[in-house]
């Protein structure tokens, strides 16, 4: 969903907790009740029907039960209906997962640095991690209480928390748009199209991305004078192409000698493309 701030899709919560004598984190489970007040503040005007359905995961039974005994209070029977009904709440570990997908997850690993390696063990058996890690289909936050400098390099746990934190350190300003950038986002703009700039879709950074209602159109800027407008390499081309990600070229010169019938185009392949369209979130 190349419209939504895509370092949000899968993000790292550190909680500082604890696991206490029967396995359970409290501090993950507060966050995690946060979120989902926050999750019910952000839905309360939509319709059961448009709502994204939600998932809570833990390796581990004990944090499971703690989760459901925590929601049970901290929530009112009437939040805790919308929860259920409208967002198809789900609790559980791992197995009651198989097979089963939800829009927004939320993922505790309950462990902390002091966690033997028995535990460990558990939570890196790769049937058990694989289903953890891949229920979510728009959004996963994972709240861990343990740094990847707390495991091995070796540790799957540790190189997957290596990879969140390294995603989030290049969450970084983008960079300011140059006369070229500028000139074309005004004139899209005029005509009624959203635009945004420096988007990654798919991994692959993107110029210029469009919006009409519906649909999407990726723009790679070429050849302004005294900046560097590289074209976007095959192997990105092929990774956008499988997305089913449509990007168009727009040269410099092109601009300048054709603008109008540049800008025609445009809004023409956005309006009635077809191959690429996103319906709003549900």
């Amino acid at each position: 969903r190349p419209w939504e701030k895509q370092s949000d899709a899968l993000r790292g919560v550190f909680c500082h907790g604890t696991r206490d004598d029967n396995g359970v984190n409290a501090a993950e489970i507060r966050a995690i009740v946060r979120n989902l007040r926050t999750l019910l503040k952000q839905s309360a005007d939509q319709p059961g029907d448009a709502c994204p359905s939600a998932g809570i995961l833990s390796p581990f039974r004990n944090q499971v039960e703690a989760i459901r005994e925590t929601l049970s209070t901290e929530f009112s029977p009437k939040e805790l209906s919308r929860l259920m009904d409208a967002h198809r709440l789900l609790i559980g570990t791992a197995h009651t997962f198989q097979g089963e997908e939800r829009e927004v997850m939320f993922l505790s690993f309950a462990i902390d640095a002091g966690a033997g390696s028995s535990t460990l063990r558990f939570v890196e058996r790769e049937d058990v991690f694989n289903v953890s890690i891949t229920r979510a289909k728009s959004m996963q936050r994972v709240y861990h209480s343990l740094k990847p400098s707390d495991l091995s390099p070796k540790s799957l746990l540790g190189s997957y928390l290596s990879q969140l934190a390294h995603d989030q350190s290049e969450d970084a300003p983008s960079p300011p748009c140059d006369a070229f950038m500028d000139d074309v986002v005004k004139a899209l703009k005029k005509r009624g199209v959203k635009v945004r700039t420096h988007q990654r879709v798919a991994g692959v950074s993107i110029d210029l991305l469009l919006i009409k209602k519906d649909r999407v159109l990726g723009l790679d800027l070429l050849g302004y004078p005294g900046e560097s407008y590289p074209a976007i390499d095959l192997h990105r081309a092929k990774v956008l192409r499988r997305a089913g990600f449509r990007l168009l070229p727009l040269g410099y010169t092109e601009w300048k000698t054709q603008r109008e019938h540049a800008l025609l185009s445009i809004v023409h392949e956005l309006k009635h493309d077809t191959r690429y369209y996103y319906p709003r979130f549900r």
